[in-house]
């Protein structure tokens, strides 16, 4: 399993990628998209709370059921968040 750090880079680099190849192969305007990224980027290490980690960790593939144990070491950006983090305890009702 990638933790959620890597897919967040993974993600902001291949918009960032598509967003300057889509510039130079199909419109001036695409490189707006690369802008974003950075801009979301900058808001997320001034604020320390990260977009696009909120929503990579409810894809399906990062949901962790109890009898899966914790996720594999590595990556913070959503860590801070509820019930993002496998590893905290899980409340009993």
């Amino acid at each position: 399993m990638i933790s959620l750090e890597r897919q967040v880079r993974l993600a902001a680099g291949g918009l960032v990628l598509l967003g300057v190849l889509a510039g130079f192969f199909l419109h001036p305007a695409f490189p707006i998209l690369s802008g974003f990224v950075g801009a979301g980027m900058i808001f997320a290490g001034i604020t320390d709370g990260c977009g696009m980690g909120v929503m990579l960790a409810k894809m399906p593939w990062n949901r962790v059921s109890a009898a899966d144990g914790a996720p594999a070491t590595g990556g913070t950006c959503a860590a801070s968040l509820p019930g993002t983090c496998a590893a905290e305890p899980q409340a009993t009702k």
